[in-house]
């Protein structure tokens, strides 16, 4: 039997949920859920071979998920009109901003994310 294990830090899967401020009083919450696929039965089934991030931007009534943050980026309302969850989503992806540099259950104000996608691109 195949078993998802969600205890942080134990097995190949680590969530971690974190708000976004842009300044103007909007706020994102996204769930990110880092799963490794490798040799794993029903994700690698799926195609997911290897290490990914799952976002899930969580607002009421609505959830929306995606390893590709371009698709989210385009599909959730909480990322289309905040910019600085495009900025800090787009830098999680790419890797220029680490899971380890995200704190769970953490809200990051703008001035936070400047420092850290500016960080990313030094």
């Amino acid at each position: 039997m195949d078993a998802y294990v969600t205890e942080r830090g134990r097995g190949e899967y680590e969530c971690k949920s974190i708000g976004i401020r842009d300044g103007t009083g909007t706020r994102t919450d996204v769930l990110l859920t880092k799963l490794n696929g490798e040799g794993h039965k029903v994700l690698g089934e799926q195609g997911f071979h290897g290490e990914y991030i799952l976002f899930t931007v969580l607002r009421p009534g609505e959830m929306v998920t995606d390893y590709d943050y371009y698709r989210l980026k385009i599909s959730a309302a909480g990322v289309v009109g905040n910019q600085k969850a495009q900025d800090l989503l787009s830098a999680v992806h790419s890797y220029k901003v680490s899971w380890d540099e995200l704190e769970d259950g953490k809200v990051y104000d703008p001035v936070e994310v400047v420092d850290m996608t500016r960080e990313a691109d030094d």
